[in-house]
């Protein structure tokens, strides 16, 4: 009986690992760091076209990107910059942007105003596949941040592809540009949290995450290892 008791309390803490370990959901938004996000190194990792440049707009932004565009079927409406990434792996980006006078102003593609734009290029960095644009900012008006949110990195994906865009005509300046990765848990849906199994081996089943083809689930006898 006393083996029987000691075997049923060694299943019920494996029971409770499990609910640690495996807990798909929103896990821990991280901040990548990439070289000159702010612009205080001049134009080092950007890609700034002719009609693009450096300018201090006030003090607490210190130096920010510029665009100003007269003609966006002429002239270049994207400062950009590329960030390695993993397929995958879901990311986030943000920025903030100060309009002056951003007009619709038809293109060689729609007008969108100001904003921030996420695309993904392979290994070799060439374009792979579309992604997110942020909302658009219109007109003249002090700074405002934008974001793009629930960023995939699809499989193949070597560098997320950042455009700070101004698709319309007017001046926009651009800073503080930021790049997260969003880890994420898996969501088990067996055993139940606090079942009494009656097996050393049980079968575990979860949700499978959203927005991708294959993934790998790992498992620790510690419910903070590292990911």
């Amino acid at each position: 009986m006393f083996r029987d008791a000691m075997k049923h309390l060694v299943l019920l803490l494996w029971s409770c690992l499990f609910a640690c370990c495996l807990a798909w959901g929103d896990g821990e938004i991280r901040r990548l760091e990439f070289p000159n996000a702010d612009f205080e190194e001049g134009r080092t990792g950007w890609e700034i076209p002719p009609n693009g440049g450096l300018e201090q707009v006030d003090a607490r932004h210190g130096v920010s990107a510029k665009l100003v565009v007269g003609d966006p079927k002429a002239e270049a409406v994207y400062i950009t910059h590329k960030i390695p990434v993993e397929p995958g792996m879901r990311y986030q980006a943000q920025c903030e942007i100060r309009p002056g006078g951003v007009e619709v102003a038809e293109g060689r593609m729609p007008s969108v105003g100001a904003c921030l734009i996420v695309e993904w290029a392979d290994v070799n960095r060439k374009w792979l596949a579309s992604g997110v644009y942020s909302k658009e900012v219109w007109g003249s008006g002090d700074w405002t941040k934008v974001v793009c949110k629930d960023l995939r990195a699809p499989a193949g994906a070597g560098y997320a592809v950042i455009f700070l865009a101004l698709r319309g005509k007017g001046t926009a300046w651009f800073d503080n540009v930021e790049f997260f990765v969003q880890e994420e848990s898996v969501v088990k849906t067996a055993p139940a949290d606090g079942a009494l199994l009656t097996t050393n081996a049980p079968c575990l089943e979860w949700l499978p995450p959203t927005g991708v083809d294959t993934y790998e689930v790992e498992l620790s006898r510690q419910a903070d290892f590292p990911v």
